[in-house]
Order: structure tokens, then sequence, then C-alpha cells
């Protein structure tokens, strides 16, 4: 303030004090010029390896096209963009300039940085770790089945990454296509093409793995994705971690499903599962508590909905707790929401599976007093009047769930339950609320459950077939009121406004199908 005042001075005694304003006013509306993007043509390896050990913000790397073959990692450490002058390594060509070998590109302690527009086969794909601001975006992914595990993109204890626009497939080894450790958040997956991932016959064949535990929060988001064919293990997208959103992706004839595998406070809505060409497709997964799954269309799924008995106290995994230890596989899952969905042609709803513990497992550890010693309890006390398998007793059901407002078309069946590994019957859910369901005729409810109209109604629902061969949903008002939910998101300690905006609908139209997404949404756009 000082130094304006001596310049007004100066400038007024001279007769320039309008100039001196305009200048004023120009420097600050007219804001700094960003130095334009320079770029460095790389066309040869050896020029690759040199030019990303000192890349610097501001700059990008265009490849030119030609098969470059990794022997060992092309790495990134310690390069930093800023989000107006990112790093960006880019082919010249999209799709012309292909990775490949036994080698990786790596990124390390870095941040502002983009992919794109590459092949990447060989064996290598992307790793990155303690990141941040990373773009993976327009490449794709056929990597070489080796017939060992890896993932073909891994991120570990990074931030604010982004996958976008791009395709994985095909594979027939383990692994997942995208791969999220413990110590990531807020990761964004959206307007990707998985496919074509065959059937392992085993674990670690999820398409995209959110793991953390159990314990931790990764806030990703995955959405606008399109899944088609996916069946390599059970657990399409495995979340072992809190506070995920998955919506707006469509499934197509996946054997896998959603699985919430030991998380909670995660969302799955706005979804479509279609499966005409898949008989033991799944939808979603819930292991843990405040889940909600909501506004999905699902068409010929054989089991939408399921769950297995759990514990309340991690670890939930036996593996967790090493050798000579016991646990329950799964966490337990009590108080989620399954809200505004529209189950066509499904075989069932809701399937619930009790598994007990082996007894050829338990046997030779008894002799070592090797049990936890509240099993030894169960065991010495209880045995005469009770299996082992029935350990899972009631409490561990999944209970205190909300049904509310959904849509049930030419579905024979609300419940199926199997009980395994020495468990015994009855299999069936606790404290349920149902409200405001609507069913056509003719579905068996199960001897265990008596619903009236207000919690599922039974009505005529006629039905006629689309264009797009899917069922036209009759239009019909669930008769559920938001109000009812209350209880739900107080528990939740917290309202959700998507979600909120999302269970405001007033009308079964079947708009949702709409959405559903075709090879063209999404990939790389070479």
């Amino acid at each position: 303030m000082i130094l304006f005042n001596i310049l007004c001075r100066i400038y007024s005694v001279r007769g320039h004090l309008p100039r001196l304003i305009t200048l004023l006013l120009l420097s600050f509306a007219v804001p700094t010029a960003l130095a334009a993007p320079e770029e460095i043509a790389v066309s040869s390896l050896k020029e690759l390896i040199k030019v990303v050990r000192k890349v610097s913000a501001g700059k990008t790397i265009l490849i030119a096209p030609g098969v470059y073959e990794l022997p060992q990692e092309l790495v990134f450490i310690g390069r930093h963009g800023t989000a107006r002058q990112p790093v960006v390594v880019k082919a010249l060509e999209p799709g012309k300039t292909v990775f490949c070998g036994s080698g990786r590109l790596r990124i390390e302690n870095s941040s502002w940085i983009r992919v794109e527009g590459f092949l990447f086969k060989g064996k290598g794909g992307i790793y990155c770790e303690k990141s941040e601001h990373i773009r993976i975006t327009e490449n794709r992914f056929l990597m070489e089945d080796t017939g060992e595990k890896f993932h073909w993109v891994q991120f570990k204890s990074s931030r604010h990454v982004r996958v976008d626009h791009c395709e994985f497939g095909r594979r027939s080894s383990m692994g997942a296509y995208i791969h999220f450790g413990p110590g990531n958040r807020y990761a964004r997956i959206d307007h990707n093409y998985f496919h074509d991932y065959k059937e392992l016959g085993t674990n670690d064949g999820s398409s995209v793995y959110l793991h953390g535990n159990g314990k931790w929060a990764h806030y990703a988001i995955v959405e606008q994705n399109l899944f088609k064919r996916c069946n390599g293990e059970h657990e399409l997208i495995c979340i072992k971690s809190h506070r995920n959103v998955v919506r707006g992706n469509t499934f197509l004839n996946c054997k896998g499903a959603v699985s919430i595998r030991d998380g909670n406070y995660n969302d799955v809505y706005n979804n479509i599962f279609l499966a005409s060409d898949e008989p033991n497709a799944g939808a979603v997964r819930i292991h843990g508590k405040f889940n909600v799954f909501a506004n999905n269309y699902l068409e010929d799924i054989d089991e939408p909905i399921e769950c297995c008995w759990g514990d309340t106290d991690p670890p939930h995994m036996a593996d967790e707790l090493g050798p000579g230890k016991l646990a329950f596989e799964y966490r337990a899952s009590p108080n989620n929401l399954i809200a505004h969905n529209s189950f066509v042609k499904c075989n069932v709803v809701f399937h619930w599976a009790k598994k007990g513990i082996e007894l050829d497992t338990i046997t030779p550890k008894l002799k070592n007093k090797a049990l936890e010693p509240f099993l030894i309890d169960f065991w010495e006390k209880e045995t005469s009047s009770h299996r082992l398998g029935d350990i899972l007793d009631p409490r561990y059901a999944p209970s205190g769930w909300y049904i509310y407002n959904n849509l049930i078309l030419n579905t024979p069946q609300l419940v199926s339950t199997k009980a395994v590994r020495g468990a015994s019957l009855p299999v069936r859910e606790k404290d349920f609320r149902w409200i405001g369901n609507i069913s056509s005729k003719g579905i068996d409810t199960g001897q265990w459950r008596s619903l009236h109209p207000h919690q599922l109604e039974l009505v005529d629902l006629g039905t006629t077939q689309g264009a797009d061969g899917l069922l036209e949903l009759p239009k019909r008002r669930p008769v559920g009121r938001a109000s009812e939910l209350a209880a739900f998101w107080a528990e939740r300690n917290g309202d959700d406004e998507n979600l909120k905006a999302v269970l405001s609908l007033n009308e079964f139209t079947g708009t949702e199908k709409d959405n559903i997404l075709e090879v063209n949404d999404v990939g790389t756009s070479w």
C-alpha cells in the first residue's frame, strides 16, 4: 500500500495517473500465460530410458510407433508435474506404440503423470506406488498369459489416481486387471471395457480388486464401465475395503458378482446386470454393514443377492491368523439396504449360505488344544446336542436389513438356501424390515416368512417384450415412504444425498434399461 501511494504521487505529479490505473487493472485482469508444453520426440528405447529419468512438469514425451521391448522396468521416480502442467507420456500415433517384454512401467514417488495411447503386451503392465494424481487413459492391455499370477495395472499406497477409457482382455491366468492394495485412496475407474476373463476354477480371478483387509476406506469410484464375459471367479469386483461406490456400470453375461467381501458403507447403485447367455450369473455379494444396493436392473440372474453367515469380530479370514488358528470366513452382515431394484426373470432374489468348519480340519487340532478357547469350550460342553457346524449360530445370520420398494417380476422364489461344511438347516435371515415391495403372483416366499401386503404385495403384473428383447416393466408406483428409511440413515450416521435422490423415484418405469452401455461407449477411441 505504501508503494502504491508513492507511485500515485509520482504519476499524478507527472500527469500520468490514468495510465498507472490502467496498468494496475491490466495486471490483475490478465493471468500469467502458461508456457506451451514442451514436446520431446523419442524413437528408441535408449532415448526413452534417458528421457524419463529427468522429465519435468510441462513436458510431453511423444513416443514414435514401433515395438519397445522392456527387458526391465521403465521407471519414473520422483518425477512431478502440476495440475496445469502435467508430465505426459504419449504415443505419437495411438495404438501403434507397443510395450512388451518382461519389464513394466513403474511410477513411484511421483505426481501429475498421464500415460496415454499405448498397447501393452508382454508380462509387465503398469505398477504405481506412493504417487498421486496419476492418470492411465486411452490404453489397451492384452498381456501375455504366462500361467503366473500378476496384476496388469497395480496401485499401492497412491491417491487420486484414475484409469479411464482403457480396454482389458482377454486373459486366462490368475491376477486382476486392476488391483488396488491397502493404502490407496480416491481412485476413479471409469469408461473402461473389461472382457473375456476365462473361468479359472479358483480364486485370484477378479477384474477389479479393492483390497483393504477389511480395515481401509478406499473411497474409490467404479463407474460407467462395461464388463462382458468376466468369469475369472465369483468375485468380479472384489471389495475388501470401506466407502466405495460402484455405479452406472453394465454387466453382460458375467458369472462373477460385485462382491463386498469384507467392507462397510459401500454403495452399489444404478447398474445393469444382464445374463441371458450365462446360467450361473450373480449380481452382488454382501458381507459387512451399512452397504447399499439400490436402483439396479437385473434380468436372467441366477443368484442376484448372496450372503453367507459371518463373524462380528475381526480378523475374519482364516489365513490372516496363521498356522493352527481358526476363524470364520466372512464378516457378519447386519443393517444393509436393498432398495428400488428391479428383479426380472431371475431364479431367486436372495441366496443364503451357511458354512460350518470342516471336521477333518478341527479333529487333529483338538488333540493338541490348538483351537481358539471358545471353540474348545463349545466342543466340550455342547457337542452332545449340537453339531460342530452349528457354531455359526443365528446371531451371525444376515440381520436387520431394509428391503424397500423393490419390484420382482416373473421370479419364482424369494429366497434360496444351502448349508455346507457340516452346517445344518434352517438357514434364514433375522429381523429383516420388508417395506413396500411388489411381486408378480406365484412367487414362493418360503415357509419361514409371513409377509403382509404392505411388506410384499402380490399382484398381476402384465408384461410385454420390447424391441431389445427385454421385458417392459409395468408402470407401478412404489408404496413405501422415504420416511420409513429414516432409521437406516440415522444408524448409518448421515444421509447420502446422491442415494437419497436415487431412492426418491416415484415409479418403476424400466427407464434404467436405456442406460445399457455398448462397446462403442467405453474403451479407447482408437
